[in-house]
């Protein structure tokens, strides 16, 4: 979460549409977010697989349908932090890779 507060502004998640199948629920939803560096505004789907264990949160993936249209709104900050953007970086779920999180 600390690296969306880094890259957006703003972030909305709207209408989600909620499908559980025993511990797993998939989320398909619409995201409105607006990028901190530039002020530029993207608008794109959002499907989440989401696994829970005794009602904690255990692994998240989202998986975006163009993470290139992305790019345009975050490669400014990219270009003058140095920082890779991070629609770029590869995901990756700390608490599902966490001993805590398999047990």
């Amino acid at each position: 979460m600390r690296a969306f507060a880094t890259q957006w502004s703003s972030l909305e998640v709207r209408s989600p549409e909620f499908y559980p199948c025993g511990d797993v629920v998939i989320v398909r939803s619409h995201v409105h977010a607006q990028a901190r560096a530039t002020g530029q505004s993207v608008d794109y789907p959002l499907l989440q697989f989401i696994r829970i264990r005794q009602g904690r949160i255990l692994e998240l993936r989202p998986f975006y349908w163009d993470t290139a249209a992305l790019l345009p709104a975050l490669s400014i900050e990219a270009a003058s932090t140095g920082r890779t953007p991070i629609a770029q970086r590869l995901p990756m779920d700390e608490r599902a890779s966490s001993p805590r999180a398999k047990g």
